[in-house]
This record gives structure tokens, sequence and C-alpha cells, in this order.
């Protein structure tokens, strides 16, 4: 057994190692710079130049150099003089059942693009009850967290804050954004105006959008606030634009639920003794919907069926997302709707996750991807009901 040492962030840390088995001191040695140089380098922080960065690559690859072999020891070493070590872990906060639904699993396969590529785990993590966390998160074990949830992150990242061994390390937030924590969304606001000015463009006057059942948050309310632009550019009173609440999460998506009583649940809510059904028959002027996301919309769309509409011809249905599909005979997709770049959202999450640990940095940062809209066959100009 030999024993050497070395400088990790200014501290001494001891390396040892058996016969055959390579250190930080060897690649050291090869490359002619310091342990700290290359541990620093391995790690991918951007204060070491791209030119000695690949050479300690080079050299770790050339003597076979495995990190997952000393991680624990250097571990160890670094706590004894009060540093952290880097785990090549992140923490992802999701919401119950997120593999059920292609939103979500969409991101996560951009998050795991992401951190594969810098050789990172992932944990992925229900969202804590009453604040309390994992063990695994309050011993230190990760580097940092990435939340995906859609409400309470104020809530999670106090927790995150207060827990001693995660403290102040980085922390992204998918969609909401929150102080203290940087954050990855989509421009839901032109999302949603360049839905609503389609319609206009079609010929509709009157738009009904159903917004989530996540409340009234600023992500909300930035959406309706793009219907009314595009309305008041097209002339159109935005008054005129009647805002419903969705009621419960897309039912006719959930397998386990049956579909002919998915669809006398109520799709958004109404005044007392109002049905969506009676909602609709007393406004006739409303020829469009903007659905919350695309499973509200494919409600909406077999509702409006069994209640004897047609759709595009009686209401067109604009989604949003752009995860789910309704088939044609030929297996096109009909649905009309905005399309988020979810899995792009994801690795760029999981960039800046990854980024920020290996640069020590946890200054806000906060990203805004653009959405479109992927027109189909569910709108179509106005017809006479």
């Amino acid at each position: 057994m030999e024993a050497r040492t070395g400088h990790d962030n200014g501290m001494m840390v001891s390396f040892s190692r058996q016969d055959g088995v390579p250190t930080l001191q060897d690649i050291a040695d090869r490359c002619g710079v310091s342990t700290a140089t290359v541990s620093l380098a391995l790690r991918g922080a951007s204060r070491i130049s791209a030119a000695t960065t690949a050479r300690v690559l080079a050299a770790a690859e050339a003597l076979g150099y495995d990190p997952a072999t000393h991680l624990a020891a250097r571990q160890l070493a670094l706590r004894k003089h009060g540093r952290t070590a880097l785990n090549r872990a992140i923490a992802l906060f999701v919401p119950m059942d997120f593999h059920l639904a292609a939103y979500t699993t969409s991101i996560f396969r951009g998050i795991m693009d992401a951190l594969q590529v810098e050789r990172f785990g992932l944990v992925t993590v229900y969202a804590p009850e009453k604040g309390e966390l994992l063990p695994l998160v309050t011993a230190g074990a990760v580097d940092g967290a990435i939340s995906v949830l859609p409400f309470d992150v104020d809530r999670l990242l106090a927790s995150l804050r207060a827990a001693p061994h995660f403290g102040a390390r980085p922390v992204v937030s998918l969609f909401t954004r929150v102080p203290g924590a940087s954050s990855v969304g989509a421009d839901v606001e032109t999302g949603a105006y360049l839905a609503a000015r389609h319609l206009l463009e079609l010929g509709h006057h009157v738009i009904l959008q159903i917004y989530t059942g996540w409340g009234d948050t600023p992500r909300e309310q930035r959406r309706i606030e793009g219907v009314r632009r595009a309305m008041r550019e097209a002339g159109c009173d935005p008054d005129r634009h009647h805002v419903l609440r969705q009621i419960g999460d897309h039912p006719l998506l959930n397998p386990a639920l049956d579909p002919t009583r998915a669809l006398r649940l109520p799709i958004f809510r109404t005044q007392p003794g109002e049905t969506p059904a009676s909602f609709l028959r007393a406004r006739p002027d409303i020829t469009a919907i903007l659905a919350a996301n695309d499973g509200c919309a494919i409600h909406c769309w077999r509702w409006l069926q069994a209640e004897g509409f047609r759709v595009p011809e009686d209401y067109s249905i604009i989604g949003f997302d752009d995860t789910e599909v309704v088939l044609d005979a030929a297996g096109h997709n009909l649905l009309t709707s905005v399309c988020q770049p979810l899995r792009e959202m994801g690795r760029a999450a999981g960039e800046l996750a990854v980024r920020q640990v290996l640069d020590a940095r946890v200054e806000e940062q906060h990203q805004l991807l653009p959405a479109t809209l992927s027109v189909r066959h569910s709108t179509a100009p106005p017809g006479r009901r």
C-alpha cells in the first residue's frame, strides 16, 4: 500500500492506493500539474483551460483511472477538513405518478440526456410532505436538485436551504420561478398568443380558455395575457374571452378510469347549478376552446362528441404541450397544440444544474425556451350550428 498526498480546493488530502490502481497523483505526475488541477479538470470546472482538461482526461483514460474507485475515500478525507466532495448525483423532485404522463417523462428524458454526458446520476424523489426530506438529501449525498413540481416549490426550496448538508447547493426549478433558485421554462405567453391568433385568423371571435387546476399562478396569468393580447391586436374585445378553471387532471388519460365514467366528470368549473353543457349552450358565440393541456383538449373533444357536437365543424380545439394524440384512421395526429419543447427544457435544466455544481456557483440563472404552434386538423373556420 502506497500513500500520497495532494491538495483539493486548498485542503491537503491523502490518496491511498494499492499497486496497479491509478490515482489522481499518477495523472498529475503524467501531466505535470497539481492534484488539485487534476481534480478540477475531471469535474469539468470552467476555471481549468480546455487544453489542460483535455490533457488530464487523456491521461486518465490512458491510465485506466476510475473515479468511482476513490470516491468514498475522497469524501471521507474532505469531510475531515470540513469540505464536501462531489457525489456526481442530482436529486429530481417529481409529483406522484409522474411516470404516467408523457409531459413529465419527456422532461425526464431531457434531464437524463444532460446528466449522462457529464456522468452524473439522478435520484428521483417524490415531493416531500410537510417539508420532510429524505435522509439521502439531508445527508449531503446529492450535489444539487431539480424540481418539476407544479406548485409548492417555494416550500421545497425552504426545506432544502434549511438542510445542513444541502444548504446553498444549486436548485433548478422547471416552470415555476421562485426566488433563490434558477429556473428553466417555456414562453407560454407567446404559445397562448400564437394559438389565439390562429383561431382569430380562422374567423373565431369568442374563445373559451381553460386553465389548469393548479391555481392562479403567474404562469397561468401569462397564458391568459397571451390570448388577450392576440384579441386586442385583432380588434376583438378581450373581455369577451371566457376563462374557466379545469377540474381534475385529464381523466380520459387515466388508464385506471373507465372512459364512460370519465366523460361524465365535469371538465371545467362553472357557476353553481350550471353544467359545462348548459354553459356552452347559453353562449353560442363561443366557437373555439383553448385547453389547459392536451389531456384536457382530448377530454373536451370526446365530451363534445358525446353531446352531439363536431370537432372542428362546431368547435375548434387547441391543446397545450403537444404530448398526446388524437389519431385518424390513417394514424395521423389530428390535435392542434401549442408545443412546449419539454425534452429540450429538461436537457437545459440538467445542464444548468451540472454547470452550477461543477463551477461551485449558485447565482440564479433563468432560461426561457420558445413555444410554437403545431397546426393540425382540430381547428377550422367556425361553422353554423
